[in-house]
This record gives structure tokens, C-alpha cells and sequence, in this order.
């Protein structure tokens, strides 16, 4: 069973759950969107899966976090580590408390 979102793809073979990066354009660059959709896909793949395998579409794994100015309000009252905090650091952590292993490749 395959399927898809905007910013992944989740795939779900045996008790092997396989999720992809799809933002080929921005190197899969992980946006809030992403974020909140790849949180979405492992809570539901830890209740069905034995083992993740996270991969990125393309040439690239992940540039890393999508920082660009239009993710992140500009002007002196404006915090860029928020986004941090409210979208990146509650992946990591579930990452991190998830009782399956999650395998990167």
C-alpha cells in the first residue's frame, strides 16, 4: 500500500514502513508542512511497522531545515529559532521516543 501527501510518500510492505521526502526542488528541505505530515505518517507507521526506513527523493536525503525568508517573519520583534521550537524540535523528539527503530537511507 502507497500513499501520498503534499511533501511524502509512505509505503507499507510486511511490518516494514517506508517513508520518502518528496521536495525534489528544494533538495527535501524540511518545511513546517513537511514536519507536520512526516510526524503524522510515524505515529500511524509505530503502531504497524517492526522498523521505518526514511529516505529522500531525487539527488539529495535532506538539505536540512527550509529556512528561507518566507518561512520566517522578518523585523526586530521576530524569533527565527520559534519556528525552530514549534515545528522542527517536536519531530526530533517523537523521532527520538519512537519504539520501533527508524533507519535512514
Amino acid at each position: 500500500m502507497t500513499a501520498s501527501t503534499r511533501f511524502i510518500r509512505v509505503d507499507q510492505c510486511d511490518a516494514i514502513g517506508r517513508i520518502w521526502l518528496e521536495d525534489e526542488p528544494a533538495f527535501n528541505a524540511l518545511s513546517p508542512e513537511m514536519a507536520s505530515e512526516l510526524r503524522d505518517a510515524l505515529a500511524a507507521m509505530e503502531r504497524t511497522s517492526r522498523a521505518i526506513v526514511l529516505s529522500g527523493s531525487g539527488r539529495a536525503f535532506s538539505a536540512g531545515a527550509k529556512l528561507s525568508e518566507q518561512m520566517i517573519p522578518q523585523g526586530p520583534d521576530h524569533d527565527a529559532g520559534l519556528l525552530l521550537e514549534t515545528d522542527y524540535h517536536p519531530l526530533i523528539m517523537q523521532m527520538a521516543r519512537l519504539q520501533v527503530p527508524v533507519v535512514v537511507a
